[in-house]
């Protein structure tokens, strides 16, 4: 299936003239399959050197193999490490242990100080309204081991049990967040030196890119990494897949409340995911307006400086 995948990228390149390419990792956990994964990275990244092809690779992982992944592959092939930590050391171990019951906390963050300077997106996951003084912990100990050499941003997200494939697979619309929660985690951590994601600048969903695509390990392709959950919403089999069919995004310029507002850019009518799980409808608007007006626009009246993405 690999070489089929990398068959298929070699003839768009050929056939498309693309230029840029940018390649995500992803799972489960995608070191875990150590072999192809290994297999496919070095394929790729001699296929675009070869062709002069401008490329970029993320990585979301859990962190705990990254040393033996890093043994083998340059770490600075990889631009983004996305990693997760569930909380401080007692509660990360509780939800994220080894099969014969061994914590994962300390071996994550070890390699997460091998990997190269401002090379890592860190997800904090957040259960429960008290989070914060958890969060206040775990600052304090990436502190303590001078995380912030490594860590680029810093995304506190709140869990809220939507999915079904997952024990807490996330939040189903933006607009369910503690914003409260968000402001007070986000303040703590640009307090310890660390940046914070940019909230206002999140969407639209990939789900609208007129060329991105999600591969699984079955050569089935969806529009996003979410829509896997649902097998009806596959474009098809790398055995099959045309050559990027284009989505039909007319749904949001028909709807009036969406081109009046000035969040459009952003949201696009919300997470389409969201918006099939919810009604069972990609068509459907999901409107993430709360969420861009009472949260996106509150944070940037932290009393810090943090990184956005075209400038501070």
């Amino acid at each position: 299936t690999a070489d089929k995948y990398i068959d298929y990228i070699k003839n768009q390149l050929e056939n498309t003239g693309f230029k840029d390419v940018s390649i995500s990792y992803y799972g489960g956990e995608p070191t875990i399959n150590m072999e192809v994964l290994i297999y496919l990275h070095s394929k790729l990244i001699t296929l675009f050197r070869e062709k002069e092809i401008k490329f970029s690779f993320t990585m979301i992982t859990n962190g705990y193999l990254l040393d033996q992944f890093i043994q083998q592959i340059n770490p600075l092939e990889i631009n983004t490490y996305v990693i997760t930590l569930d909380g401080s050391k007692d509660i990360h171990n509780a939800k994220r242990k080894l099969k014969n019951g061994t914590g994962t906390f300390n071996k994550i963050i070890d390699n997460i100080n091998l990997l190269p300077d401002k090379s890592v997106s860190l997800n904090i996951n957040l259960f429960n309204d008290d989070s914060i003084n958890d969060v206040k912990k775990l600052l304090a100990l990436l502190d303590g081991n001078r995380l912030e050499r490594v860590i680029r941003e810093i995304h506190f997200k709140p869990i809220i049990s939507t999915g079904t494939n997952c024990d807490y697979p996330g939040i189903l619309s933006f607009s369910d967040m503690n914003y409260e929660l968000i402001l007070k985690c986000n303040e703590e951590g640009l307090k310890n030196g660390f940046g914070v994601k940019d909230y206002l600048n999140i969407g639209p969903c990939e789900y609208l890119y007129k060329h991105s695509y999600t591969f699984d390990v079955n050569g089935d392709i969806f529009r996003c990494p979410a829509m896997i959950e649902f097998p009806e919403l596959k474009l098809g089999n790398i055995e099959n897949f045309p050559d990027y069919p284009e989505n039909d995004n007319s749904y949001v310029l028909e709807n009036k409340e969406c081109c009046d507002c000035k969040f459009l850019p952003n949201c696009y009518a919300g997470c389409r995911y969201g918006a099939y799980s919810k009604h069972k409808n990609l068509n459907k608007m999901n409107c993430e307006k709360e969420y861009f007006q009472d949260f996106g626009i509150e944070i940037l009246k932290l009393p810090f400086k943090f990184q956005l993405k075209g400038g501070d």
